[in-house]
C-alpha cells in the first residue's frame, strides 16, 4: 500500500521538475509538513523525484501551512509543497 503511495510522489516531483525546469535556472521548491510519518516518508520520495530532475528542494521540516507560503515568498521559491491529507486506514474504509 505504502510502496504505491511512494512511487506516486516519486513521479509527482519528476513531472513537477519536468515542468518548472527553464533553461540555466534552477527552480526552488520549498517543502513543509506536519509530525505524521507519512509526511516524513513522502517527503523523502518528493525530494528524490524533484532533486533527480535539477531542482533545489529547501525543507522547513514540521511547520503551520500559511508559513509555508510566507516562506515561499521570502526565500523566492518557484513551488511549495504543503498541507498533505489523511489517508484513511483500510479499517476506516471497510467500515463506510
Amino acid at each position: 500500500m505504502w510502496q504505491s503511495r511512494l512511487n506516486l510522489a516519486l513521479r509527482v516531483g519528476q513531472a513537477a521538475g519536468l515542468i518548472f525546469r527553464r533553461g540555466g535556472y534552477r527552480n526552488r521548491v520549498l517543502i513543509g509538513k506536519d509530525t505524521r510519518r507519512s509526511g516524513y516518508m513522502i517527503e523523502t520520495a518528493l525530494v528524490a523525484g524533484f532533486t533527480s530532475m535539477g531542482m533545489d528542494v529547501l525543507l522547513t521540516g514540521p511547520i503551520p501551512t500559511p508559513a509555508v507560503g510566507m516562506l515561499t515568498r521570502s526565500m523566492r521559491a518557484d513551488l511549495r509543497g504543503t498541507a498533505l491529507t489523511d489517508i484513511p486506514r483500510e479499517r476506516d474504509r471497510s467500515e463506510a
